[in-house]
């Protein structure tokens, strides 16, 4: 991967109750948003990101999308993750 850094939003960061990884994913989802562009990606690339498994990058995304941070849509073969509007009533300050 050539990239050089992830930029995580401060909002996003302060979200306690996810772990740190869960954060960069939903950073990372929010991020497509923010380029125009729909997140088709699959768990790998999620995996190879957070130096984890597939499983557990699809254990992060099924919990993203159980709080309501993330809504997932489409079929196996076309699955793509958006932010659930409004992000904003998800986010608690502390």
């Amino acid at each position: 991967m050539s990239r050089k850094y992830v930029s995580i939003p401060i909002d996003i960061w302060n979200l306690g109750e996810l772990h740190p990884n869960e954060r960069v994913l939903l950073a990372e989802v929010l991020n497509f948003e923010a380029q125009g562009k729909e997140c088709f990606a699959s768990n790998a690339p999620f995996a190879d990101l957070l130096n984890v498994s597939e499983a557990t990058a699809r254990g992060y995304i099924s919990k993203l999308c159980n709080a309501g941070f993330l809504v997932r849509e489409g079929d196996r073969s076309n699955r793509r993750l958006h932010k659930h509007a409004p992000t904003s009533a998800h986010i608690h300050h502390t």
